[in-house]
């Protein structure tokens, strides 16, 4: 993904963008899931994308309030541009397309570690490039609950190989 050219609330798009897909695959594949146990963390974690959403929208408000007033980051172009960064994810397909695809619970698991690596590289170009000190800090604390959650994914794909 590219970022090197994104700014603070560009950012904060893509990053809402990755949440919400996050919250719609979880959500989906909590309901395809055949195992009790990975229907409870993919719910869990559909709840846990859920909060981190909140926390970036609400920087998201922040930076907007405090910068330039003007409407540019609602223009179209915008859109289609932060919307194409997130699609050059896991999910290219679209969310729902691709968790109907899902054949097992392993194939949901993989597919989720994978979204939940996607994430992390994200945060951590984020934090990096951020200039916002707040923003920082909110993409290092995401970075690490992104981290729990794919240790989380991994263990339980682990206990399902073959």
């Amino acid at each position: 993904m590219l970022i090197e050219n994104l700014n603070d609330i560009e950012a904060a798009k893509v990053a809402i963008g990755l949440e919400k897909d996050g919250i719609a695959f979880y959500t989906e594949a909590s309901l395809l899931a055949r195992s009790p146990k990975v229907k409870e963390v993919f719910r869990r974690l559909a709840g846990e994308e859920k909060d981190h959403l909140e926390k970036i929208r609400r920087w998201q408000a922040e930076l907007i309030e405090s910068g330039p007033g003007d409407s540019f980051w609602e223009a179209p172009e915008v859109e289609l541009y932060i919307r194409s960064l997130v699609n050059s994810g896991i999910f290219q397909d679209g969310v729902t397309e691709t968790a109907a695809s899902i054949h097992d619970d392993r194939e949901a698991l993989k597919l989720a570690v994978a979204a939940e690596k996607d994430s992390i590289l994200f945060y951590q170009e984020a934090s990096k490039r951020c200039r916002s000190p707040e923003g920082r800090n909110m993409f290092t604390r995401l970075i690490e609950e992104e981290k729990q959650h794919f240790r989380q994914l991994q263990e339980e794909l682990e206990k399902r190989e073959d």
